[in-house]
């Protein structure tokens, strides 16, 4: 094979696994390239662990540069745009030519979707907001705690109930969670939609359990002080809320003319490859439509590790 060049967009879990595969299985003269905004990868299905307090930052991060220690070259840049046509990737250091092309560039946080949310809310996705949460869980005292979805879809559709279990079990440690009402708000009519019926109910019944309260059906249109309100103009009391921002596709994706109206990549399910020749979308960047049913594939590691849709 002629040697050419493999760019991998994102230095998430995704991008990461990609191209050390290619590192592993590509002769010497190919080469492979990561482009990533930061300049190290933070793990992000640990936040949790580090809003507890049972991991720390430094626990869960990898400098991106290690990879050059493997011969993959790592370019620190900010992806603005992909020429599929010209098989060229702009970045805001400069464009970057590739033979084929691996989007992984995950899906944006914007908390700015809800008026409020940034002010009034820990983001449990960012390992900021787990810090933060981490900080204020140390000092709190009693009172109700909520854990919110914003809008759908969500990265890792069972965060939320993980995460509130987690907060249940921490609570119960620190002997205090008969001080503590602990619910769970969702625009969901039940809990992870796109999986089974059967799933719903175990997950509904794993919070009973605990005396976690679901709200269903419930759409946050903004977050007041210590309330979030309703698309109805009901209001939810709270003394700690603890959100899951809307999500959306890389802009850069949406600037190649590659993302749906949704701003996802559409990729083949079988191969994760896009309408164009010789790129790919994998991860949070990508949709896999579930057959024979509404939605789409959770954007979830473990169905991404494991799932083939027929």
């Amino acid at each position: 094979m002629d040697a050419k060049t493999t760019v991998v967009l994102g230095g998430g879990s995704g991008g990461i696994v990609a191209v050390n595969r290619l590192r592993e299985n590509l002769p010497r003269g190919h080469r492979e390239v990561l482009v990533d905004r930061r300049s190290e990868q933070s793990f992000a299905p640990s936040y949790p662990w580090v809003a507890l307090g049972s991991r720390r930052p430094e626990d869960i991060s990898r400098k991106l540069e290690v990879l050059q220690q493997k011969g993959i070259d790592f370019v620190q840049a900010e992806v603005t745009g992909i020429n599929c046509h010209r098989q060229q990737v702009e970045t805001d250091g400069g464009s970057i030519g590739y033979d084929c092309l691996i989007i992984a560039l995950g899906a944006e946080h914007h908390p700015g979707e809800i008026p409020g949310f940034s002010q009034e809310a820990y983001n449990i996705y960012e390992l900021n907001g787990a810090l933060k949460l981490r900080d204020r869980l140390e000092d709190f005292s009693g009172g109700t705690v909520t854990v919110f979805i914003s809008r759908l879809p969500i990265k890792c559709e069972g965060a939320p109930y993980e995460i509130s279990v987690l907060v249940h079990d921490h609570l119960t440690q620190k002997g205090m969670r008969d001080r503590v009402r602990l619910q769970v708000v969702t625009p969901e009519a039940r809990p992870a939609l796109s999986l089974t019926d059967a799933v719903g109910r175990d997950i509904l019944d794993m919070l009973r359990q605990r005396g976690i309260d679901f709200l269903l059906n419930h759409t946050v249109a903004s977050i007041k002080p210590g309330r979030l309100v309703l698309a109805d103009g009901t209001e939810i009391l709270s003394d700690l809320l603890i959100g899951l921002s809307a999500h959306r596709g890389n802009p850069a994706c949406q600037n190649g003319q590659l993302t749906n109206h949704e701003g996802w990549v559409d990729v083949d399910p079988m191969t994760m490859a896009t309408k164009y020749e010789n790129v790919w979308a994998i991860g949070d960047a990508a949709v896999i439509r579930l057959p024979g049913r509404a939605g789409m594939l959770p954007k979830n590691g473990a169905l991404a590790h494991t799932c083939r849709v027929a």
